[in-house]
């Protein structure tokens, strides 16, 4: 039987930008927004959040995959919180029931999808949520949600494992584990002008499937980010030349 368990692969982003633009961005509360975008959900949720004026990257992450129930629901704009924590394999079904889920049972279903079974009783059905381990430091990652979804009590949930791809941009106003609507990633002259203050910048799509560290460089122009160097130079703004890179 092929090996089904989750890889231990090590990611890590680095992010380049001028010492000026940290600046700039810290005093307008403006953050660097880490999504894992589902195309087919109605809303995402914010993977993670933080400050480059204050926080040390680059940004590690690994190919686990984490699964975790809540009795609650969760409104836009919410934190997704969760509980009993399990390891999640490609091919496998988990039954949650009396506030845990089990380890599992092999399926027949392909390597790169999972199932849930919602055995418990709560009429309510459950909030699931699906995390993986991300952070600024290897020994201090944390367990923060990419997707969640309602499963009602005596039903089955089926999804495909998240790929290796990331989105990044500049936005204001949203903390880690937050659930946005999917209308915020519309391209502007949509109906997403509600959403303009919270992301400033375009979306940058950064595919970790070929190379495992990656540098994405942010544009002080345009508000966001490219996998190459601006006219400015590695990290710079376009009005200026001394730049650090972390």
């Amino acid at each position: 039987m092929a090996n089904r368990q989750s890889v231990a692969v090590n990611y890590r982003l680095d992010v380049a930008m001028s010492d000026r633009d940290r600046d700039k961005l810290h005093q307008r509360g403006e953050k660097v927004l880490l999504f894992k975008r589902k195309d087919s959900a109605d809303v995402q949720v914010v993977w993670f959040v933080f400050d480059p004026f204050e926080d040390i990257v680059p940004v590690h992450f690994n190919a686990k995959l984490y699964g975790y129930a809540s009795w609650q629901e969760v409104a836009l704009f919410e934190m997704v919180n969760g509980q009993a924590p399990q390891l999640i394999n490609g091919g496998y079904v988990y039954t949650f029931y009396g506030a845990e889920f089990d380890f599992g049972c092999a399926s027949d279903l392909p390597l790169d999808w999972y199932g849930i079974a919602n055995d418990d009783l709560c009429p309510g059905g459950i909030t699931f949520g699906l995390a993986k381990e991300i952070g600024l430091q290897w020994d201090d990652m944390v367990k923060r949600p990419v997707d969640v979804v309602e499963i009602p009590s005596c039903h089955k949930y089926f999804s495909q494992l998240p790929s290796e791809e990331i989105q990044v941009a500049v936005g204001r106003g949203l903390a880690s584990g937050m659930m946005v609507p999917e209308r915020l990633f519309e391209e502007p002259g949509d109906d997403s002008l509600e959403f303009d203050e919270i992301l400033v910048g375009p979306l940058l799509t950064v595919d970790f499937s070929q190379e495992r560290e990656q540098t994405i460089y942010y544009d002080s122009v345009n508000g966001g980010f490219s996998l190459g160097p601006g006219p400015g130079g590695p990290g710079q703004s376009r009005d200026q030349t001394d730049s650090r890179q972390t």
